[in-house]
């Protein structure tokens, strides 16, 4: 990777570049609903991830993390504890997928990678719009 450039746009670089051509870029991405479906509650949502493992909370493996949603409320800073709250969903077990109760009207979900102790990590983050009906 070229050091100038990685100086001047880390975000963009940990997300979509690697250091080795055979090492995939990380990301984090919502399989469904897609961003600005309109929806019925409960809203079914189905998360991914690519170029890193799920594992449970607790686990301090190299390039593993578990999900948070964020309903309606910015992405949780880099290195910080995602709060456990009605509007921070943490998916400790390993989930990838959710049914959620959001009352009539629009919605922002976030999903956010987290390490092991619930750090928020680096670039590992996706958005969609939604509109309940």
């Amino acid at each position: 990777m070229n050091r100038f450039l990685s100086l001047l746009f880390p975000v963009l670089f940990v997300v979509a570049c690697s250091d080795t051509p055979d090492e995939p870029a990380s990301r984090v991405f919502f399989e469904s609903p897609l961003d600005g479906a309109t929806v019925q509650s409960p809203v079914a949502v189905s998360m991914g991830a690519e170029g890193i493992g799920i594992a449970p909370a607790g686990t301090f493996e190299a390039n593993t993390g578990h999900f948070h949603l964020v309903i309606d409320q910015p992405f949780v800073t880099a290195g910080s504890v995602v709060p456990a709250d009605s509007a921070h969903i943490h998916f400790g077990t390993g989930a990838t997928t959710a049914s959620l109760d959001l009352p009539p009207g629009e919605h922002i979900l976030r999903l956010q990678m987290a390490d092991g102790a619930h750090m928020a990590l680096e670039g590992l983050q996706a958005e969609i719009q939604l509109t309940v009906e």
